[in-house]
């Protein structure tokens, strides 16, 4: 389900008209600090995986690499709480839903532990609090500024 973000996003960018773009900008943005912030509690704060330590049973191979936050919880949350921020609200909530779903899977795998998703889920609502602070004072600079591009790579 992660791999549908970044095409929906694409989707948003290029069929939508500025609604669209700027919930694809909102969104991509929000998930970057997101992603950054996730990447920086996982360096400070090093947290095995259930199978790492041994527990349980892991139904498919993954990296043994950290796992607190949960990246995918984190874009999921962060995803979803820019569409809400933006104004697209049941969206927003239709995404937080399925990231309910993405984190029981997650645990249910053998790949994260609970607390590894509310990590997330807070890394994802600090991120969007950051952004939105951010957005407030600059979006309509950064927004011309990624749609001028989009206009000279693409033409659109």
């Amino acid at each position: 389900l992660i791999y549908a973000i970044p095409f929906i996003i694409i989707f948003l960018w290029f069929a939508g008209k500025e609604k669209g773009k700027i919930l694809a900008l909102r969104s991509t943005l929000t998930m970057v600090i997101g992603v950054v912030l996730s990447l920086i509690i996982g360096t400070f704060w090093p947290h095995p995986r259930p199978f790492m330590v041994p527990l349980g049973y892991v139904w498919f191979s993954h990296t043994a690499d950290y796992s607190f936050p949960s990246d995918h919880m984190t874009i999921f949350v962060c995803f979803a709480l820019a569409l809400i921020s933006a104004k697209a609200v049941r969206t927003g909530l239709v995404v937080l839903g399925i990231s309910i779903l993405v984190a029981w899977s997650r645990i249910y795998l053998g790949v994260h532990f609970p607390l590894d998703m509310i990590g997330g889920v807070i890394t994802g609502m600090v991120s969007n609090a950051l952004f939105c602070r951010l957005w407030k004072y600059k979006g309509e600079y950064v927004f011309s500024f990624f749609k001028t591009i989009s206009l000279k790579l693409f033409k659109i």
